[in-house]
């Protein structure tokens, strides 16, 4: 399991963010979350750390079994995708509707949920 965390840019409500978690492809690694936050929790000692969840793949579980609390949804929201590079996202600014040359589609999302992990609230 890899964990991506930086510093937040996402609001000053925290000091660090999670940018992305992955596994190997198909894999699901049992408690791996949990040792590797428990991990960046010991080395850091950050006070206060925000994280996202996107809908479409998982349901927050993971962060609130840490202790992290919800702090709100956001809006079902889409991107356009080039469907003959469907990894490419189109910037919605970027996007010219003259230009169909391409097979542009619209992929909507189920929204993302906010999550914050503080070290006063899990205090005993």
């Amino acid at each position: 399991m890899c964990i991506s965390i930086s510093k937040s840019d996402y609001t000053k409500e925290s000091e660090y963010q999670i940018t992305g978690l992955s596994t190997i492809i198909n894999n699901n690694v049992i408690g791996g979350f949990d040792k590797v936050f428990n991990y960046f929790k010991m080395a850091f000692n950050p006070k206060s750390v925000i994280a996202s969840c996107d809908l479409r793949f998982e349901n927050g579980n993971e962060f609130l079994q840490m202790g992290f609390q919800k702090k709100g949804d956001t809006f079902i929201d889409f991107d356009y995708v080039d469907m003959n590079n469907p990894t490419l996202r189109i910037n919605k600014l970027d996007f010219q509707f003259d230009d169909l040359n391409e097979k542009i589609d619209k992929i909507w999302d189920c929204g993302h949920q906010t999550f914050l992990w503080s070290c006063q609230s899990n205090l005993p």
